[in-house]
C-alpha cells in the first residue's frame, strides 16, 4: 500500500486491463491507477465498484474536499486505515493528496510536524 501511495500504478500493457466504465470523467492515467489498485488484496473489487456506483464515485470525485468525504459504497468500511483512503485519493484526485498527507502526519506524529516552520528573516 505504501509503495502504491508513493509511486502509483504503472501500466505497461493495457490490453488485459478492465475497460474504463466512466471515460467521460476518468481519464486513462487515472483508470490505470484504479486498475492497478484493484490488484492489491485490500482493494480487490474497487474497479468493479465504478460499474455499480459510478454516480456516487463521480459525486465524491467532484467534491471540493474529497479527503473529508466518506468513500462511496462500502469502501468507507473496507478501508481500515488512513493510508488506504489516501491510496484511493491518490488514484482519483492527486491534487488533494498534500492536504490528506498533512492531516495524516498531524494525526500520527503531531501538529508540530505538519505545520511549516515560522518564517524569520533575522536568522
Amino acid at each position: 500500500e505504501f509503495d502504491f501511495f508513493c509511486f502509483g500504478g504503472v501500466v505497461v500493457d493495457r490490453s488485459d486491463q478492465r475497460p474504463n466504465p466512466c471515460p467521460d470523467w476518468i481519464d486513462a492515467n487515472t483508470w490505470d491507477n484504479i486498475a492497478e489498485l484493484d490488484k492489491i488484496p485490500q482493494f480487490m473489487g474497487i474497479a468493479s465498484a465504478f460499474d455499480q456506483g459510478a454516480r456516487d464515485w463521480k459525486n465524491w470525485y467532484m467534491s471540493a474536499k474529497p479527503e473529508s468525504e466518506p468513500l462511496p459504497g462500502d469502501w468507507e468500511n473496507k478501508c481500515s486505515n488512513e493510508l488506504q483512503r489516501m491510496c484511493i485519493l491518490r488514484s482519483l484526485r492527486p491534487d488533494r493528496v498534500l492536504f490528506s498527507a498533512t492531516s495524516f502526519v498531524a494525526q500520527n506524529l503531531g501538529q508540530a510536524y505538519a505545520d511549516p516552520p515560522a518564517f524569520d528573516l533575522k536568522v
